[in-house]
């Protein structure tokens, strides 16, 4: 009994500790602003330390990729084709096109979060993954 009460508490204990960030987008074709959230925060706030972006056709791909080396994005926030100081850029950033589908990344200490988006009709739209 005690054994199955310390591995119900382990488990609770894990769930609540994780979370998923929500990723959103706006800004232009060339240079989109990324913002993730959390939908409760752990942390004071949130700190970014990758990201990687995709086209949804080529996921082993990257067209831009970032990793922090010691350091993160305070607030969440990444501008594409901006590599924040304490960042690597491992994929240096291709540009964009209106019409393709391509898939966001982040990652935080903690957790991490996707986007698909296209830009049609002279914004970023989001796309249901």
């Amino acid at each position: 009994m005690t054994r199955a009460l310390a591995i119900l508490v382990v488990a609770a204990t894990l769930t609540a500790c994780s979370y998923r960030l929500w990723v959103r987008v706006d800004g232009d074709l060339a240079s989109p602003h990324f913002v993730a959230n959390a939908p409760r925060v752990m942390d004071p706030e949130i700190c970014l330390r990758r990201m990687i972006v995709t086209t949804v056709s080529e996921p082993d791909r990257p067209l831009w990729k970032i990793e922090g080396i010691g350091a993160c994005a305070p607030g969440g926030e990444l501008r594409y084709g901006v590599t924040p100081p304490g960042f690597v850029e491992t994929t240096p950033a291709q540009p964009l096109r209106a019409g393709i589908l391509y898939d966001v990344a982040v990652h935080s200490n903690a957790a991490g979060g996707r986007i698909q988006i296209i830009f049609v009709d002279g914004r970023w739209r989001s796309v249901a993954v």
